[in-house]
């Protein structure tokens, strides 16, 4: 997890699903690259629920070091609370794309969703649940193969749709249909 931790971001899921899978510290390990209003509660919640072994918190990097902290991840995550639905596009989703990134996205029916659905970049759960998102995780400790697939599908995406080439594009056209006036 690499960013603001927020009110518009959903952690609880994510680690009630940690706690259950019953998972071995060496399979497993969740990076907080963040800061924000709810990293104390994460915090807490992890002293809580002894968790130290598995999840872990680092200070946000500069632009320069971030290829190096996401180099790491073998998916990434995005997590929206209820309510955040098409008020908040987190940035961090089309960094994770450009860089090939699989996607786990915690959160209610949003755009991204949609586009992680569409594109088969990752996989979606919604606000609480855990179950589901507890097997998955335990699954993906036993076989990761299925990552390299998202993240292929992910940089593809990206190129599709949100490339630089792409947004020069659009840009090009808005202006060209504006002088047409």
């Amino acid at each position: 997890y690499s960013g603001n931790l927020g009110k518009a971001h959903d952690w609880k899921t994510l680690l009630f699903a940690i706690k259950r899978a019953n998972l071995n510290p060496i399979d497993f390990k969740l990076v907080f690259v963040a800061s924000g209003s709810k990293l104390r509660e994460v915090r807490d919640f992890v002293d809580q629920f002894s968790l130290k072994n598995f999840v872990l918190f680092k200070s946000l990097v500069s632009p320069k070091e971030l290829p190096h902290t996401l180099g790491l991840a073998d998916i990434a995550i995005v997590s929206l609370e209820y309510g955040f639905e098409g008020l908040v596009m987190p940035s961090k989703f089309s960094g994770y794309l450009c860089r090939g990134l699989p996607v786990l996205y915690i959160g209610p029916n949003s755009e991204i969703k949609d586009i992680i659905m569409e594109s088969k970049c990752g996989k979606c759960f919604a606000n609480n649940e855990v179950e589901n998102l507890s097997n998955f995780i335990r699954s993906l400790c036993n076989n990761k193969s299925s990552l390299a697939t998202m993240g292929v599908n992910s940089l593809n995406y990206y190129k599709k749709y949100f490339s630089s080439e792409i947004g020069l594009e659009k840009y090009a056209k808005i202006i060209n249909n504006y002088q047409k006036f």
